[in-house]
């Protein structure tokens, strides 16, 4: 009888277990050498994810191209100078496996050009994040990046990107920068997307979460 009731309890157990799997992403390791074939992408990576959930195998890059000598056009109002200036671009790709190829499923591209002056535009390291928040399957994918020209420490835009799957949501503003005396804080605009308000709550917990994680700039770290 006690065999018995074991055999039911791991049958339960391992019923229960193969049902709820489909549910449950699994992140990957992510080897930027180890790329397909097919895989196209500009700039240098900077970071990434592959995970595996009900859309299948998933591929993220972060790209970055660095700054380069952008020539200004003629009656340029962002350079009234007539300098030369600092350009720079980002690009995100997410691509997934149909099949034996991959396919993309979006992509995202920012840029800042004709920056006389520091040019700021990255993404901020160790801001990706790959989760299931709500549970149902599919991979969300948070990152955050900065852009903008600056000659002093004033603030730049700050955008937090999200998806789930090819759903987009966003919350845009600017970085916190120490004002005089430190302890004054400059910046800190936040405009959340409206569209999270249809998403599931914890979506935009999360976000809030990371973009407060992030937001402060730390000059000389």
């Amino acid at each position: 009888m006690k065999i018995i009731c074991l055999a039911l309890a791991f049958w339960f157990f391992f019923f229960s277990f193969s049902v709820a799997s489909p549910n449950k992403i699994q992140i990957l390791a992510f080897d930027q050498k180890a790329l397909p074939k097919e895989i196209s992408y500009k700039g240098e990576i900077v970071a990434g994810g592959r995970w595996l959930d009900k859309n299948g195998e998933n591929l993220l890059l972060l790209c970055e191209t660095g700054s380069f000598n952008s020539p200004v056009p003629p009656n340029s109002r962002d350079n009234p100078y007539g300098e030369w200036g600092r350009a720079a671009e980002l690009h995100s790709y997410h691509y997934v496996k149909d099949k034996e190829k991959h396919r993309l499923l979006w992509k995202l591209y920012d840029f800042v050009e004709i920056c006389p002056y520091d040019l700021d535009l990255a993404f901020l390291p160790n801001s990706l994040t790959i989760t299931d928040l709500d549970h149902n399957g599919i991979a969300e994918s948070t990152f955050l990046y900065k852009l903008g020209c600056r000659s002093d420490l004033s603030p730049v835009q700050l955008k937090l990107i999200m998806h789930e799957g090819k759903a987009k949501y966003a919350i845009r503003g600017e970085t916190i920068v120490p004002g005089d005396p430190p302890q004054k804080k400059i910046g800190g605009q936040q405009i959340i997307d409206p569209v999270f308000h249809r998403a599931p709550k914890v979506f935009l917990d999360h976000a809030v979460q990371q973009w407060n994680a992030f937001v402060e700039e730390r000059f000389g770290e």
